[in-house]
């Protein structure tokens, strides 16, 4: 048998700018051929016709400050109930506290944003029970349920572009996490000697 206890603590604090850059007339061709850094050269940037602009562009919820706490503790045993029959299992209990707070670094007297608070206690089980049906074949029934918590970004009400496919994803301050059960029951065994 054995026992243990774990602990993870996170916080994150996110402050971002957005800023758009407009031409605000013709922009030479040899400007717009150029790279990055020669683009974006104090010579090219101002009020001028053949100059950008910069605009402010930060959306009220895209700056947050966030921190999550996990503690845990687990039991797992591994035995013979009877000749040929085998248990290994376990339980792992986990409290985790998670918080999301937008921060609008620009509005002011606005109605505050909504942020996330999940405060979560589960127990999560698992457990696999193995047959020798003989020397060639084990027979495995598992069950199990695992969690899946959702990310500090996908709580935060603010746009990102998905690094996958880079499709525009809004988070979601209302997302719960996810609890989800396993089961499976499978046969396994090698050939014999070649005949």
């Amino acid at each position: 048998m054995e026992v243990g206890a774990s602990s993870l603590c996170r916080d994150r604090d996110v402050l971002s700018r957005r800023f758009r850059f407009l031409p605000n007339r013709s922009i030479p061709d040899e400007v717009k051929a150029a790279s990055h850094d020669a683009i974006f050269t104090p010579e090219n940037i101002g009020p001028g016709p053949r100059q950008f602009e910069i605009q402010e562009a930060t959306f009220r919820p895209d700056n947050y400050v966030a921190d999550q706490t996990t503690t845990g503790a687990y039991v797992m045993a591994d035995f013979e109930l009877l000749p040929r029959l085998r248990f290994a299992g376990g339980a792992r209990i986990e409290r985790s506290k998670q918080a999301v707070t937008p921060l609008d670094i620009f509005t002011r007297g606005a109605a505050p944003l909504t942020g996330a608070a999940l405060d979560n206690t589960d127990f999560v089980p698992g457990a696999t029970i193995t047959w020798v049906a003989s020397d060639l074949v084990n027979i495995r029934a598992a069950a199990s349920r695992t969690l899946a918590r959702p990310e500090f970004r996908e709580l935060a009400p603010f746009s990102f572009a998905d690094f996958a496919g880079g499709y525009l994803v809004v988070g979601n301050p209302v997302l719960q996490r996810s609890r989800i059960t396993n089961s499976t029951f499978a046969g396994s065994g090698s050939p014999g000697p070649a005949r």
